[in-house]
């Protein structure tokens, strides 16, 4: 039987002759760039959102009723925002062993059929894990900013469980949009906490491979706009370790593994927040205007094929 040491140490060359020919080979695109205002998302009425979802769901594990409940209510904001709403309920495993999630997926058409998706997970394992859900209140805000505009591209809007610990709301959605043209997927972390980790816009896959260069510099861009901080990006080091031992704790690993262009975006990067870490309007409207921000540059790049 083959030594899997063996067969990873073989892999080392060739890992190390992808990195470089995908750094030298052609120039590297630029990043994209909007006309959109992005004070259209207030982080002010976000904030409250958020602080109203806290306050209603403090306990929210995975398949809880009150997992269930919040589904609900994010179910109800984007049909209010004009979304087509669907649902899908599956049993999967998660942190806290076999459980029915349910994801909540909202659409909005665009002039063409490729789509921009945006992700956050809803779940926690602890009480009150307020920074885990402005991801959420992130969402819900970007849905009232797009309600009633016209959009290039369609917009997806899905709100997940199983995000703390398995990602199983997140390989499920894979399942969903598996065969649609997508351009990007931007999974939406901690939008509004107190730790800074870098990379704050984060790649890694569960597979092979890494989240295309333009959309991550895209984003990036959008972050030190916004909130005047680098987002740091990984090393050559780091991406040839990644590559060769491909592992992370984020959704966007699921969604990546499945073939799909996803990257994270998290002020406390992949490791993501405390159980109590502090929260602020003033993070959360700069990070909220950054995905914003990355969005309407994605929509505005002409299709793809």
């Amino acid at each position: 039987m083959l030594d899997p040491r063996i067969y990873r140490a073989g892999l080392v060359p060739a890992l190390l002759a992808f990195i470089v020919g995908a750094f030298s080979i052609q120039p590297a695109p630029r990043a994209l760039t909007t006309t959109l205002p992005p004070d259209s998302f207030s982080g002010g009425r976000a904030f409250a959102e958020l602080h109203d979802l806290a306050q209603r769901y403090p306990s929210r594990k995975p398949g809880s009723r009150g997992d269930d409940r919040l589904a609900g209510r994010v179910r109800t904001s984007l049909v209010d925002a004009g979304f087509r709403v669907r649902d899908r309920r599956f049993a999967a495993r998660t942190a806290v062993g076999e459980r029915t999630l349910r994801d909540v997926v909202g659409v909005r058409a665009g002039l063409s059929e490729r789509q921009i998706v945006v992700v956050a997970h809803r779940d926690a394992l602890w009480r009150p894990a307020t920074a885990d859900l402005s991801g959420t209140a992130a969402l819900l805000e970007l849905a009232r900013v797009f309600n009633g505009r016209t959009l290039n591209k369609t917009l997806v809007l899905a709100s997940t469980s199983g995000g703390s610990g398995g990602a199983a709301g997140a390989a499920a959605l894979a399942d969903d949009l598996a065969g649609g043209p997508v351009d990007a997927v931007l999974v939406l972390g901690d939008m509004a906490g107190s730790r800074e980790r870098r990379p704050m816009v984060v790649p890694w896959s569960n597979a092979v491979g890494i989240a295309p260069l333009q959309p991550r510099l895209t984003a990036e861009a959008a972050v030190q706009l916004e909130t005047g901080l680098q987002a740091g990006q990984p090393g050559a080091l780091s991406q040839f370790a990644r590559l060769a031992f491909p592992l992370t704790a984020g959704e966007q690993g699921e969604l990546d593994a499945a073939g799909l262009p996803a990257f994270l975006l998290s002020r406390s990067g992949e490791r993501g927040p405390g159980r109590a870490t502090a929260v602020s309007p003033v993070r959360l409207g700069q990070m909220g205007r950054t995905a914003l921000r990355s969005i309407t540059a994605l929509d505005s790049r002409a299709a793809a094929g």
